[in-house]
């Protein structure tokens, strides 16, 4: 599988500490944006087809308070995409933020597509 190499990657403060080897930008209904930082490569490879598609599906993962980009959360992890979901989980990335407590290591379910996608080169 060919991965999209990013010339500045939208990455924020604070995450060079973290050892997500792929990132994601998704763009939810409402045109907001959330960087997802993945772990495993066949969630990875479902994201990076949403990106090459242009096709909308539910991302879905665990909300963890994550202060370093400006919604104070990121999904950790992020357990793939559905094309149907339960209502319970659905939100967007304006409401988790506003109700970030009750979110707080529930799992999200947030509709949106990819538009960045990209494997991170860690120096060595």
């Amino acid at each position: 599988m060919i991965w999209q190499e990013a010339k500045s990657p939208t990455i924020a403060v604070g995450v060079e500490e973290l050892p997500y080897p792929y990132v994601a930008t998704l763009l939810d209904a409402d045109y907001n944006q959330l960087t997802l930082y993945i772990q495993d490569e066949a969630v990875f490879s479902e994201l990076y087809d949403m990106y090459v598609s242009k096709k909308s599906k539910w991302v879905i993962g665990i909300v963890v308070s994550y202060p370093y980009n400006p919604w104070n959360f990121i999904l950790d992890p992020v357990l793939g995409t559905a094309e149907q979901t339960v209502e319970v989980c659905q939100t967007s990335i304006k409401l988790i933020a506003e109700h970030l407590e009750y979110w707080l290591n529930q799992m999200a379910c947030i509709w949106g597509r990819i538009i960045e996608a990209y494997e991170r080169k860690f120096p060595e």
